[in-house]
């Protein structure tokens, strides 16, 4: 944790607040978890950096055996427990492989269930910074299926 602390920190007082540091990582593991809590400082080049380390924190809600249900309350829970712990909303993303997820392919999960958990952090009160695809090549050949569902929920 401290040297992924120190060379975020480093970054973020070299290349300016304005860099982004972000991190996706399999939901539960405590290393990430505790990465996108951090908080850090460094000076470099005569420019300072103090404060949290990771703007954004993306768990990758996929690529193991869940019922749709089971797996709507792994994303809800690990939200919980991440703000429980002092992140930000602003600062969680829920991810998944592609929404070719919605193409039934093992391991993965319907673009629907998706939206239906992040609908439940939003009716909890958490508007949770949005969700994201890891694998474009797919989403695109199938026309976007995933961007144009959440984006048709968040009005974009």
């Amino acid at each position: 944790l401290d040297s992924l602390v120190t060379a975020s920190a480093r970054l973020k007082a070299s290349r300016g607040a304005d860099f982004a540091v972000t991190v996706s990582a399999e939901p539960g593991a405590p290393l990430y978890e505790d990465f996108a809590l951090a908080e850090g400082q460094a000076t470099v080049d005569g420019r300072s950096w103090s404060g949290p380390v990771c703007d954004l924190y993306g768990p990758q809600f996929y690529d193991f055996a869940q019922a749709a249900a089971e797996r709507q309350a792994t994303i809800v829970a690990t939200a919980q427990r991440m703000f429980d712990r002092g992140l930000p909303p602003s600062r969680f993303v829920i991810g998944t492989t592609y929404a070719g997820s919605a193409i039934g392919d093992p391991g993965q999960m319907p673009v629907d269930e998706y939206l239906a958990a992040y609908r439940t952090l939003v009716d909890a009160g958490h508007r949770v910074r949005g969700a994201y695809v890891w694998d474009m090549t797919i989403e695109a050949r199938d026309g976007y299926p995933f961007a144009e569902t959440f984006g048709a929920e968040l009005g974009t």
